[in-house]
């Protein structure tokens, strides 16, 4: 696994800076796998970390991260299904690329399309629509590499403890443990119609 010493990232509004004294780059979710058992067995804190976007730093550590840019594959296109399979390291703007080809797109986004796919659906990202659910309701099945459990692959058709562990990996802040992989649901590609016009008397 590639890793950097003493890394220095800062966040994109420029409110908080990182200095972590290890940043590992897995490419792959074998490796990411290894960095996870690596920090439970030396009893080490690992933030899992994407393009660093937060304003609040909740991806810093002085200790140890990872970055997810190296696992960042489509894995499947399911079009029939209008599902997507990714690994989270995959920005939305390329996703919403590679979605295109095939005549779909997510039913939600930010005006901002440089976040990962699960650092933004871990945020529960509310993206652009008032009447739209947040982000991370599109998941359908997720894999989330944990300290203490191994690799859990959870799905929207789980039940019992396991349909309550999806609900809350959904949106887990990366405290739950490093999401790998994720199933999304889409829709068919559309256009907007926009209306502007101008109130006078206010």
């Amino acid at each position: 696994v590639d890793f950097e010493i003493n890394a220095h990232l800062v966040n994109w509004s420029r409110t908080h800076e990182a200095h972590p004294s290890t940043l590992f780059e897995p490419d792959s979710v074998s490796q990411l796998v290894d960095v996870v058992a690596f920090a439970q067995a030396t009893g080490r804190q690992l933030r899992p970390v994407g393009t660093f976007l937060s304003p609040n730093g909740l991806a810093s550590s002085a200790d140890m991260m990872v970055s997810l840019a190296g696992v960042d594959r489509v894995l499947e296109i399911d079009v029939a299904g209008q599902q997507v399979t990714v690994e989270a390291g995959i920005k939305v703007d390329g996703l919403l690329q590679e979605l295109a080809k095939h005549g779909l797109t997510l039913a939600n986004f930010s005006s901002i399309k440089e976040q990962q796919m699960g650092g933004w659906t871990q945020v529960a990202a509310h993206g652009t629509g008032a009447t739209l659910p947040t982000v991370d309701e599109m998941i359908t099945r997720m894999k989330i590499v944990t300290p203490g459990l191994g690799v859990l692959d959870l799905s929207d058709a789980d039940t019992g403890e396991r349909a309550e562990l999806f609900r809350m990996a959904r949106v887990g802040l990366g405290a739950l443990g490093v999401v790998a992989e994720l199933t999304l649901s889409c829709v068919p590609t559309h256009r907007l119609h926009e209306q502007s016009y101008v109130v006078h008397g206010l």
